[in-house]
């Protein structure tokens, strides 16, 4: 009985290892994730873990792409939302310098991204992107790449 517990422990103290060096390097803490897996590990069977990994990365995917202004260059700093089939915003994300966004674990299904209403007025942008992606099993990375904002067309003034 004893030899079958350090065999379906054995799985979860690698996996605790690779975690804890992890935490260790990110954040400075010593080993509190290990100890925490460690713990979890004892009652744990190996097949328990493989289901339960293979579960994580079947759970969704990732949507990015960068926007950019009307010369090419990507622009910074933009909120942007991402929204379900409903019009749910489901997720936030934030471009960096060259424009580039990524939305992370997103549940499989079609998705549209658009710029927040504040940045959009802040930027003088229209929110709308007129984009879409789907993330599902055959395709769990949705790539849209480059999307060019537009601009809120000014009123010229009779005076």
């Amino acid at each position: 009985m004893r030899e079958a517990h350090q065999v379906a422990a054995a799985p979860a103290m690698r996996l605790a290892d690779q975690v804890g060096d992890r935490v260790d390097g990110a954040r400075g803490e010593t080993g509190r994730a290990k100890s925490l897996l460690e713990r979890s590990a004892r009652n744990v069977e190996p097949q328990d873990l493989a289901i339960g990994l293979a579960k994580c990365e079947a759970d969704g995917g990732e949507i990015e792409g960068a926007i950019i202004k009307s010369g090419g260059l990507g622009f910074e700093g933009l909120k942007l939302e991402l929204l379900d089939e409903v019009g749910k915003v489901v997720a936030t994300a934030e471009t960096d310098y060259d424009g580039y966004y990524l939305f992370e674990r997103v549940p499989y299904g079609r998705y549209s991204v658009r710029v927040s209403a504040e940045s959009a007025t802040a930027a003088r942008i229209l929110p709308d992107l007129n984009a879409s992606a789907e993330v599902n099993e055959d395709r769990s990375v949705a790539r849209m790449g480059s999307i060019q904002v537009t601009k809120i067309p000014s009123v010229a003034s009779a005076h």
